[in-house]
């Protein structure tokens, strides 16, 4: 694991019905820094409407 952020707040109490319409998760270089275009892997992401781990430890 690289980042895990479990303190993020997500509404509060003065909007507590606010929601997300829109999830970006991407790289950021800034224009015309990198010469070449770039790619990113996300592997084993996860998302839910509620706490997904924990998972159980693999067994012998």
């Amino acid at each position: 694991m690289v980042i895990e952020r479990t303190d993020a707040i997500l509404r509060s109490p003065d909007f507590p019905k606010m929601k997300f319409n829109q999830f970006l998760m991407a790289p950021y270089f800034g224009p015309g820094l990198l010469p070449h275009a770039q790619k990113l892997w996300i592997d084993e992401l996860a998302v839910g409407t509620k706490r997904i781990g924990p998972l159980p430890a693999a067994g012998p």
